[in-house]
């Protein structure tokens, strides 16, 4: 319980700080038992204090961090809405803070994106109700919308307290010699779950995915991807559809559920998919390379016999 993040993990807390008490007398006497000029004694007191300062102001910000982080987790929950929680997430999973100036600049950052999605909540949730539901959806959109206009902008305040504590407790780590970071993009598991070999391709893809459109698709399952147009577009396939999509700005083409693909056939000039709703036609994925066409098609036709077999099997 004493390392629970919703209290600030006091366990923590003390132990960082009982740390520092330790590096301020710890130092002066390895200075002073070391060497006898007085000026190693001066260092050492120098380092002691030192470490106490940093000790101290990491575990109040690294505390004070994750309290307004759980606070914030738990009112986002309460927006009911369920775009603006993915979003946040990935935010907060991308873009963690540095220092201390990125912590309050992104964390400002966050405090106007969430009063401004509060804002717009409150004619968009209606209108969306209205367009699903008549009256009845009208009025469940109004307090969707109200709710929103209350709760989204304390999750931007915590939020914005989160990331300002973060980026100061990050500072006082900044010249340590063990720092972390990332080398390579998060790992691509398939929906079965099986660990395969790390594969660069599969981890871009899935990335892509994630991120496009403000995470407007983070709960999809990625399968492939294949380049088109000179690698200046990208089909991307998915459990629920295929997103055709350009790389540089993130502009969505086409958004195709797989319910309403009846066939994909590979053609001299790309991937033929014949929608069968709401009315028949064909789209068009110019994929230039044909191993790539034969490939992208052989990755959609698996998919699409396998939700025919889950839809007969229930």
């Amino acid at each position: 319980m004493g390392s629970v993040d919703v209290i600030g993990n006091p366990v923590g807390l003390f132990t960082t700080i009982g740390s520092g008490f330790g590096e301020l007398f710890y130092e002066p006497y390895q200075g002073f038992i070391m060497s006898d000029r007085p000026q190693d004694l001066g260092i050492g007191i120098a380092r002691g204090v030192g470490g106490l300062a940093k000790n101290v102001l990491f575990g109040i910000s690294d505390s004070m961090s994750r309290i307004t982080g759980s606070f914030g987790k738990g009112l986002s929950a309460a927006t009911l809405d369920k775009k603006f929680q993915d979003r946040r997430r990935v935010n907060l999973t991308r873009n963690k803070p540095q220092h201390a100036f990125y912590g309050i600049s992104q964390g400002v950052g966050y405090f106007g994106l969430s009063i401004a999605s509060g804002v717009a909540g409150l004619y968009k949730r209606p209108l969306e109700g209205a367009e699903s539901g008549g009256v009845l959806g009208f009025a469940e959109g109004m307090g969707r919308g109200l709710v929103g206009a209350v709760t989204k902008p304390l999750v931007g305040f915590f939020d914005m307290a989160s990331n300002v504590t973060a980026g100061v407790r990050e500072t006082t780590m900044i010249f340590d010699p063990n720092d972390i970071t990332r080398e390579r993009l998060p790992r691509y598991v398939g929906i079965d779950g099986i660990l395969r070999v790390y594969t660069q391709r599969e981890a871009l893809g899935q990335l892509w995915l994630k991120e496009l459109k403000g995470a407007r698709y983070f709960s999809d399952k990625y399968v492939a991807h294949t380049t088109a147009q000179s690698d200046e577009m990208v089909a991307i396939l998915t459990y629920q559809r295929i997103i055709y999509v350009g790389i540089r700005k993130g502009d969505i083409e086409n958004d195709i559920p797989l319910d309403q693909i009846e066939a994909c056939i590979p053609s001299s000039d790309g991937i033929h998919l014949n929608i069968k709703q709401p009315t028949i036609h064909t789209i068009t994925l110019p994929v230039e390379e044909e191993t790539s066409r034969e490939w992208f098609t052989t990755q959609v036709q698996i998919i699409l016999d396998q939700r025919k077999e889950d839809k007969e099997r229930q």
